[in-house]
């Protein structure tokens, strides 16, 4: 208890001090970015035998995807959530004056699922007297969900982030995650990393999230859950931006 106090002051001068001026500071990383040069690449030759074996490589592994997808479709009645819609309005928070708002909806369809996210982040600026935001969208194209089970669901995808201030920067971002599911679903949480990378060799951003959540009520085919989890997220190799976020997910299956 004698050590209480002292280290909830050192977390509290910590977080004043990491927390100030973060919105400005990756505005000026987004912008000093998006004239650094214009990547190209291209092979014009060799294009026979290589592009024989990739129609046939791509042939194959699509009759795989049919089949892998057939195969979890069959399982619907025993695993519910792999066909599911899930609303995930979150806010987070990292004291004294950073804030963010994260809503969020996913769409499982056996193999694949569609995620699509808004990233609001806001610092209150008490030296200018004013709010301060920026936001990213991040799409999730295509996810693959590799493990779909009763308790457990993992699952690697690619899409973009693209940046809702400055230059419109858009990168290619990838993720890798999962959710657990205990005591008949009423249990559960969830674990996901994003890396955002281009072809400049930057990386605007990385992103770690987990969140644990609990069944509130269920009506027909809808569940709704009470969350409650971290962040922390990385822009420009530089700039750290962390906290609590909470929220809910409204999850029909």
């Amino acid at each position: 208890m004698k050590l209480l106090k002292p280290l909830l002051l050192a977390t509290l001068v910590l977080w004043t001090c990491v927390g100030y001026g973060q919105i400005d500071k990756i505005k000026k990383a987004s912008h000093s970015h998006s004239s650094s040069g214009r990547g190209t690449s291209g092979d014009n030759g060799r294009s026979g035998n290589n592009s024989a074996f990739a129609l046939w490589a791509f042939w194959q592994a699509g009759k795989g995807m049919i089949l892998w997808q057939m195969y979890q479709l069959n399982q619907k009645d025993t695993i519910p959530s792999i066909i599911s819609l899930e609303v995930m309005p979150q806010v987070g928070i990292q004291p004294p004056d950073n804030y963010w708002l994260l809503p969020r909806i996913r769409g499982n369809w056996g193999l694949f699922s569609m995620d699509f996210r808004y990233n609001f982040l806001m610092e209150d600026d008490a030296l200018e007297g004013k709010i301060k935001s920026l936001g990213t969208f991040d799409w999730q194209i295509v996810q693959l969900n590799f493990v779909n089970t009763r308790p457990v669901t993992v699952r690697a995808g690619f899409g973009t982030m693209i940046e809702n201030f400055g230059d419109h920067n858009a990168y290619f971002e990838w993720t890798l995650g999962g959710d657990l599911r205990l005591k008949e679903g009423k249990l559960g949480g969830g674990l996901e990393y994003r890396a955002t990378e281009s072809h400049f060799g930057i990386m605007p951003r990385r992103e770690i999230n987990a969140r644990v959540e609990y069944q509130l009520f269920q009506w027909h085919r809808l569940k709704g859950y009470g969350t409650l989890g971290g962040i922390f997220q990385r822009y420009y190799s530089d700039i750290n931006v962390w906290g609590m976020q909470t929220g809910f997910i409204f999850r029909l299956q």
